[in-house]
């Protein structure tokens, strides 16, 4: 089986690349889904860490509030990380195994953070997702509704994911998603195929 990995900045559109590999037959593990678990699994903990504003009024975790916090102040990204990345990390780890035991041809796992959660060591080729910055501006205060304050305070926290800071025994590719259809497509395509070499 091969592990893809997937990542990029916010709003490269990596979910859209996703599903280009999916309908060519890989499986994707989306780490962001796991989030949520972790989360509430760790709401103690979260309360203690950020107070009790952290919560909804029916006792959830207020992921735009948590989202402000955090962004706004490295160290609490970092508390909030070391909290919940563990956790996810694991839930991974048990998709792959399942997956190696079932044969799978190819897994995607889909993560911003791939390598600041280590999970790029599981790897054994990783996509990553370039988009312009204007274009990146453009989708997140069109999907997410978000000023561009907050999207450069989630620029400014994201800062390594790079190209040239993913470094291990896996391929990296880089691929633009930036311009007519046909030109991600022939990337994808590339890729793709490289896979089965």
């Amino acid at each position: 089986m091969k592990v893809i990995g997937l990542t990029g900045r916010y709003n490269s559109g990596k979910n859209y690349i996703a599903s280009l590999l999916e309908q060519k037959g890989a499986t994707l593990i989306d780490v962001d889904t796991y989030g949520y678990e972790a989360r509430e699994s760790a709401k103690e903990r979260l309360v203690e860490a950020f107070g009790s504003e952290v919560l909804t009024s029916t006792a959830e975790i207020d992921r735009s509030f948590l989202r402000e916090i955090v962004f706004s102040d490295s160290k609490n990204l970092k508390v909030l990380e070391s909290i919940v990345h563990p956790q996810m990390v694991k839930m991974v780890q048990k998709q792959i195994k399942e997956h190696k035991q079932r044969g799978t041809k190819a897994l995607v796992i889909n993560a911003a953070l791939l390598q600041r959660m280590n999970l790029h060591k599981e790897c054994d080729a990783i996509i990553y997702l370039y988009a312009p910055c204007f274009g990146r501006l453009f989708r997140a205060i069109k999907r997410d509704s978000i000023s561009c304050s907050s999207f450069v305070r989630i620029e400014k926290a994201q800062k390594d994911i790079t190209k040239k800071g993913l470094k291990g025994t896996f391929s990296v590719t880089k691929v633009t998603n930036w311009g007519p259809k046909a030109f991600i497509y022939r990337q994808v395509d590339k890729f793709w195929a490289s896979m089965d070499a």
